[in-house]
């Protein structure tokens, strides 16, 4: 008998890390761009000014969709051995961009670039550094949705009709 996705907690799970994965698209393709036009004190006085925000949207984004696709993987228990993985690769994924927030990103490029301690020469290269290190939150969180759109191509494949999301 073929496992079906539930909806309710996959449905929540790839919106919250869609949400998450075109966030970050949108700060690599547009914001990004915009920093690198500034020089060093106007990156710092943007950051100082504004990136404060980005922690009231991202911070509680990122939770809630570790914990939407702890409850879809644990859902998915009876599942396939492979829909399995996939869950746990999708809840690894975020984890990795979460913990790479809290344990490097904010402490190590973000309070230095709103800071007056960082001297106002080292802030391109410092935004240069964050720029090469967001891809790597931004791949993760895309592996993320990549491996919950392999899940519904897979129940599809499974039921032998097409999955509507």
């Amino acid at each position: 008998m073929p496992h079906h996705i539930r909806p309710t907690s996959f449905i929540l799970s790839l919106t919250c890390a869609v949400a998450v994965a075109f966030i970050y698209l949108f700060i690599a393709i547009s914001v990004v761009p915009y920093w690198q036009t500034l020089d060093g004190p106007a990156v710092q006085s943007w950051f100082a000014e504004h990136f404060g925000r980005f922690s009231y949207l991202m911070v509680p984004l990122h939770c809630l969709a570790i914990i939407t696709i702890i409850w879809a993987y644990v859902r998915q228990l009876g599942a396939p051995s492979p829909m399995r993985w996939l869950w746990l690769l999708a809840l690894v994924g975020m984890m990795i961009c979460q913990g790479f927030n809290f344990l490097y990103f904010h402490s190590q490029l973000n309070v230095p670039l709103q800071s007056e301690e960082l001297a106002p020469e080292h802030a391109l290269a410092t935004l240069d550094k964050w720029d090469s290190l967001h891809w790597i939150r931004t791949w993760a969180v895309s592996a993320s949705v990549d491996a919950m759109v392999a899940i519904a191509l897979m129940q599809s494949r499974l039921s032998g009709k097409p999955h509507s999301m």
